[in-house]
């Protein structure tokens, strides 16, 4: 079960782009329309709205600033791709009918700015408790006029927010 997160970062506006087809033509076709349903977190709740249907062989991009009448300030928009609305209020990540299904259908992670962009590939699927993250290597440009930030996402089941501790080693100046 994937879900695709609109990213925002100092300067940048976010958006991600949903694909409605499999990422290779010669595994599981599934030629139905799809819903996008918006979930986001409030408090001890998940919030969900079906804000789209996509049809097969399609591709739509989102803002935040499209969805602006039903998020919170501070909220993490997620969309996922559903045959289905899910539950307007829930205690647990609502499922997909993708869940566990190979392959995952894709979307596009962007951030824009007046003079650059950027793009990853970006489902994310929810991590149990407890877990831990896997190891990666930094996407950095050097160049005393760019700043590089480092965008950690994660996100459980459960929709309250705790902190955790992150630990980065090996480490050069």
């Amino acid at each position: 079960m994937s879900y695709f997160p609109i990213i925002s970062a100092p300067n940048c506006v976010g958006r991600t782009t949903i694909f409605n087809f499999p990422p290779n033509d010669w595994e599981f076709i599934s030629s139905e329309s799809q819903l996008v349903n918006l979930t986001w977190s409030e408090g001890d709740i998940w919030r969900s709205v079906t804000v789209d249907e996509i049809p097969y062989g399609s591709i739509r991009s989102y803002e935040r600033a499209d969805f602006s009448s039903y998020l919170p300030l501070c909220s993490l928009p997620l969309l996922s791709l559903s045959s289905y609305s899910y539950p307007d209020i829930s205690k647990l990540l609502p499922p997909t009918q993708h869940t566990n299904i190979t392959p995952t259908w894709r979307a596009s992670i962007e951030l824009l700015s007046s003079t650059s962009s950027t793009s990853y590939q970006g489902e994310l699927d929810p991590f149990s408790a407890p877990s831990s993250l896997l190891t990666f290597s930094p996407l950095i440009q050097f160049h005393e006029s760019i700043k590089n930030y480092l965008i950690l996402l994660n996100i459980e089941k459960s929709p309250v927010s705790r902190k955790s501790l992150l630990k980065v080693f090996k480490c050069k100046d």
